[in-house]
This record gives structure tokens, sequence and C-alpha cells, in this order.
């Protein structure tokens, strides 16, 4: 009996420790793009390695970063969109317009998922829970690959590797 209640009190506080340190995403100042590599929040989020689940519920999350604009398409970050990135530099080849129901649009490309998302709460919720659904189904098959290189920007990658899928 003691030892549950001991295993259960650890549980309780690494899962406080964790939800303290998940506010920090309002803190990132650059999200990695053409050597903006440098924010020493975002890569210790990518570090850690037992926050994906956490990441993933931040996915609704409408918070804006202030001054922290999104490259290319305009408006500021939230703290939802970070969170994607950071799950999207810590594994290959997350295929989030499948995972939205979107495919690339011929005019605008990758806009399709800025136009879903920013539509309405209601869109990130989708991402959320169907994000939640493909981790849970390919969680077993992460494996580490060595890299230097970043998978969402132009640098080099701080933690030196990301998960892959086996195929």
């Amino acid at each position: 009996m003691k030892k549950t209640s001991i295993i259960f009190l650890i549980f309780m506080f690494s899962s406080c420790v964790s939800m303290k340190n998940i506010n920090q995403l309002e803190n990132i100042k650059s999200v990695p793009y053409l050597g903006n590599c440098d924010d020493a929040i975002f890569w210790n989020f990518v570090k850690q390695k037992d926050n994906i689940p956490i990441l993933i519920e931040k996915l609704t999350d409408e918070t804006i970063l202030k001054g922290v604009y999104v490259p290319n398409f305009g408006e500021e970050y939230t703290v939802a969109d970070v969170a994607l990135i950071i799950l999207q530099e810590k594994i290959k080849d997350i295929p989030i317009l499948e995972i939205i129901g979107k495919e690339l649009d011929e005019n605008c490309g990758y806009c399709v998922y800025w136009n879903f998302v920013r539509k309405s709460k209601n869109n990130r919720i989708e991402l959320k829970n169907n994000l939640e659904k493909w981790f849970r189904l390919n969680k077993s098959k992460l494996f580490w690959v060595d890299c230097d290189y970043s998978l969402t920007g132009d640098c080099k990658s701080q933690v030196k590797g990301h998960y892959e899928i086996k195929k």
C-alpha cells in the first residue's frame, strides 16, 4: 500500500513540474526559420523526452506570442502553433495535412494549414484530437536518429537528433 502511494505522489509531482514548465511556451521569442535557431526555451522543450503528450494538449492554446510572427503567412504565433513546431522538431514527418484532412493548396501551399487552424477553435480541437490518435498509433514505432540539422529551420539542431517512425 505504501509503495503505491509513493509511486502516485512521484507521478503527481512530475505532472505538476511538467504543467508548470509548459507555461514557458508563452516566453518563446523565436521559432527556427532561416537562422532563428537560438531560443533556449524552444530547444529546452525539444530536448525533453517525455513531454509529447503535454505538447499535444497545448494544441488548442490560442495565447498569442507577442512579437513572434509566422514567416510568409503573417500574424503572430500562438502557444498552440509553437507546440506543434516543437512536436515537428521532435518527430520527423508528422503528416499534419493528412491529420486535418487537407491537401497542399496549389496557390498558397501550406497556407491551407494556417487557414484551417485560424478559422475556429473547433479546428484546433480537431487537430489536437487527431494528432493524439496518430501519436497513440505510432508511439511504439518511434526510434531515435542522430542528426545535426533541425527539422523545422535552416540551422543546426541543438538536440542532435529526432525521432522517426519505423516503416
